[in-house]
């Protein structure tokens, strides 16, 4: 999973479908999520990105970022959904699939 910031972000803008996980390090959801995202990423063979809020305050203060875990979807630089909270694998796949 790459790591985003104020100076790469706008690879999101570049991707036709990709997923960006909004989270911290200090944030026990948000360590729990990452090695789901990972396997879910390699699995449906799709574009995980991670932005730490912490590191990109002004990234997560465009998004609206009040709460960590955040999952963004984007197609074609465009955000089409969020899910907010840790999520089962399951669910992170379901909550992809439908936006695909």
């Amino acid at each position: 999973m790459e790591k985003l910031n104020n100076s790469n972000f706008n690879q999101v803008k570049e991707c036709d479908f990709c997923v960006v996980d909004f989270s911290a390090t200090w944030c026990a959801p948000c360590r729990m999520l990452k090695p789901i995202l990972e396997e879910v990423a390699d699995e449906l063979n799709i574009k995980v990105f991670n932005v730490d809020v912490d590191e990109s305050e002004d990234i997560a203060r465009q998004f609206k970022i009040f709460s960590i875990p955040s999952i963004y979807i984007f197609k074609n630089g465009e955000v089409v959904d969020n899910m907010v909270g840790f999520g089962t694998k399951d669910e992170i796949i379901d909550f992809i699939l439908k936006n695909k």
